[in-house]
């Protein structure tokens, strides 16, 4: 059976909810939590994850 294919342009929708500055800094937190759990299974021991939000992009950077 041969494989399907994607067809067309998907559609990205955004949602951005409002936020006090101190849930943003517990969601970014919680981010930063589960990158580094997911990169420290990947690399088989424990590896320290920091997230750069500078220009609200990010760059992971593994230490460890």
């Amino acid at each position: 059976m041969p494989k399907k294919r994607d067809i067309g342009k998907p559609t990205i929708v955004a949602h951005i909810l409002p936020g006090t500055p101190k849930q943003i800094a517990q969601n970014r937190e919680r981010l930063r939590s589960v990158c580094e759990s997911a990169m420290s299974e990947l690399a088989g021991h424990p590896v320290q994850v920091t997230l750069d939000w500078g220009d609200n992009k990010i760059k992971l950077t593994q230490t460890g």
